[in-house]
């Protein structure tokens, strides 16, 4: 908007920006933002906003399940209405749930979580699920109070659970952006440092995991906390206001194996679905799971293709491991039909270490230097594990120097080559010398 503006009723649609540019006004009896499951309104405010009542809308259907909603600011139940003004009641036309986190840290992942609202107030910054009561499209308007929010805004998180309970199951919160406008994350210092969420995918049932650089507005997220804190919403600069690990003596660098899985489409065409794994490799990191670096994946299975790493740490979305690991690291996937898949690298500019890294299809036979190279093969219907490794070899150097790299006899001998002895990978030099996955040598 760059002159003032005034109407009874403003209605940005799903996917639309209302922008107000500085020293511009926008007056209105109502201003309502529609959000889906997917997608939201956003409002960025530069100028001055004006108006009477204020809503964020929800087009909802289909009670046979439920869909992701959640707004920055509280909204009121006991005034919510249809979109043609007759009240819509709460327990009635509708059901709103939580998710408890506490619940998650008992029971798992598998357990009755979502639990249903009795209160008459959504709170901000927080995720939740609707269930209509319905077959039929409708929209609801929930009313809020919209509030100027600063740069640097934060939303509570919480570590739910004690040491009774498994790690990987801890520490999870259902969140909502703090802003309506879209929030850019920025780029942490560290990549292992970066705020890991999980979104949900446009088949409402299967969650993207990944290192993200924008937040949508009132389209909620998965967040798995360390310590009780909060996120800082920074602009950015999205960061977690907990206590940091301190550093482990002699840790190498962080290596960051990105590995991304793609549907095969003809070369001129955009693959539609795709998802990536992150494998996040250094001595300062074990094989159990660490909350913080490690990320349970959410989704094995739906109507999408997936990839995760499948360690001894459990089904991971983030996997951060030491370089013992990395010589042999499963990777397993999930495709909805049988269909022809790409495999490839999306970055390389934190393997400042690694000396070679080989994705091996154990079924073909194949082995691929991902890191130059892409791969693609066919995928059966259903989970795929135990077919894929990635194996990889570094560099060793000194650590805090900038010397030169140092390399053992084993790492300066050419080309070993990877073999399987009852389906674990060794390796095999050309001396004849056969090393394990953690280095030693086998007599």
């Amino acid at each position: 908007v760059n002159t003032k503006v005034s109407a009874n009723e403003i209605i940005v649609g799903q996917g639309a920006e209302l922008l107000i540019n500085s020293g511009k006004t926008v007056s209105a009896e109502s201003l309502i933002l529609r959000t889906t499951a997917f997608s939201s309104a956003v409002l960025t405010n530069n100028g001055s906003l004006n108006a009477t009542k204020t809503y964020y809308s929800r087009i909802v259907s289909d009670k046979s399940q439920p869909f992701q909603i959640g707004f920055p600011f509280d909204a009121n139940l006991s005034n919510t209405i249809f979109s043609n003004g007759k009240d819509a009641t709460q327990g009635t036309h509708y059901a709103i749930m939580y998710y408890d986190g506490e619940s998650r840290a008992t029971n798992g992942k598998a357990g009755l979580n979502w639990l249903k609202l009795t209160s008459n107030t959504m709170s901000g910054k927080t995720g939740y699920q609707i269930i209509s009561s319905s077959a039929y499209y409708y929209e609801i308007l929930f009313p809020f109070t919209l509030t100027s929010v600063s740069d640097g805004a934060s939303i509570g998180v919480y570590a739910y659970g004690d040491e009774r309970d498994s790690e990987k199951n801890r520490g999870w919160n259902y969140l909502t952006s703090s802003y309506t406008s879209v929030y850019n994350c920025g780029t942490p210092a560290n990549v292992e440092d970066a705020v890991k969420i999980a979104i949900l995918g446009t088949d409402n049932e299967t969650y993207t995991q990944d290192i993200v650089s924008q937040i949508q507005p009132a389209i909620p997220f998965f967040y798995q906390a360390t310590t009780d804190g909060s996120l800082v919403f920074t602009e950015g600069n999205l960061h977690k206001n907990m206590p940091s690990r301190m550093p482990k003596a002699n840790q190498t660098t962080t290596q960051w194996i990105r590995l991304l899985l793609e549907q095969h489409t003809a070369s001129y065409q955009i693959p539609q679905y795709s998802d990536v794994v992150n494998i996040y490799v250094s001595d300062k990191f074990t094989s159990e799971y660490e909350r913080g670096y490690d990320v349970e994946k959410l989704s094995t299975e739906g109507n999408i293709p997936l990839i995760w790493t499948s360690l001894k740490a459990g089904d991971l979305a983030f996997a951060a491991i030491p370089d013992s690991d990395a010589l042999n690291i499963p990777i397993s996937v999930f495709s909805p039909t049988p269909q022809k898949m790409v495999f490839s690298l999306q970055n390389n500019d934190n393997l400042d270490r690694t000396e070679y890294l080989i994705l091996i299809d154990t079924e073909t036979g194949q082995e691929t230097d991902i890191i130059n190279d892409y791969y693609i093969c066919n995928i059966p219907e259903g989970i795929t594990t135990g077919r894929f490794y990635l194996s990889t070899r570094f560099r060793q150097k000194d650590i805090g120097t900038d010397t030169e790299n140092i390399r053992s006899d084993a790492d300066n001998l050419q080309k070993p080559q990877k073999v399987f002895i009852d389906g674990y990978i060794y390796i095999l030099m050309p001396n004849g010398e056969i090393y394990d996955a953690v280095g030693k040598k086998i007599e």
